[in-house]
């Protein structure tokens, strides 16, 4: 079986999503792969749908179109993923809308969203090294707030390089842990030692 995410990335897909998720599970229906057709949306409700999708460990399969928040969602899942033939995307600034009060400020909450979305264009903007962009596509879309198309060969060449940045991110966590292991098993035997300095101090305390 198979679901489609189609359309705007908002609160509506994402419940949506579940209640299918929890039809499968409930009715022991085989979920084989997750399908993306969007224009964007919420960025917020991505990283929500990704976190999802990669805790049940679905294919990711984007077709047609995968722009904006869709590209995000596509390339940050750690799952197993594919593009089909003839699909493209977008590539833009993370934006959002906001409301404000009668007197211009912001309204209760609106601050930490939009803190929120800098976080995301900022995380994007370090994306560079895998997205291949340019200094005139850079130039594009940071300084002048312009769109970066992009054919279904760049896509597979981002989502080739996203993979490698994933597998370089697993090595670093394990080597990192692997070395914490070793400090560990390092002090436990300098503590050790001092142990054995100190019992053997008090025994020639003794037998003085």
């Amino acid at each position: 079986m198979v679901i489609n995410l189609t359309g705007v990335i908002n609160e509506d897909m994402f419940n949506d999503f579940i209640e299918r998720l929890r039809d499968y599970t409930m009715n022991d229906k085989p979920l084989t792969q997750i399908m993306l057709n969007s224009s964007g949306g919420d960025i917020m409700v991505a990283d929500a749908l990704c976190e999802l999708i990669e805790d049940i460990q679905i294919p990711l399969v984007a077709y047609k179109q995968i722009s904006s928040a869709a590209l995000y969602l596509f390339m940050k899942c750690k799952v197993e993923r594919r593009i089909v033939k003839n699909t493209y995307g977008v590539y833009h600034r993370a934006s959002m809308n906001v409301t404000t009060n009668e007197d211009g400020s912001l309204k209760h909450g609106s601050k930490s969203i939009i803190e929120a979305i800098q976080k995301v264009d900022t995380d994007s903007s370090l994306q560079e090294e895998w997205m291949n962009i340019t200094k005139e596509e850079r130039k594009r879309v940071y300084e002048n707030d312009g769109d970066l198309g992009l054919d279904t060969a760049r896509l597979n060449i981002m989502l080739e390089n996203s993979i490698e940045s994933d597998i370089t991110e697993e090595q670093d966590s394990e080597s990192a842990t692997e070395m914490l292991k070793v400090a560990k098993s390092l002090l436990d035997n300098i503590d050790k030692s001092c142990k054995e300095i100190n019992a053997r101090g008090k025994k020639r305390k003794k037998s003085k």
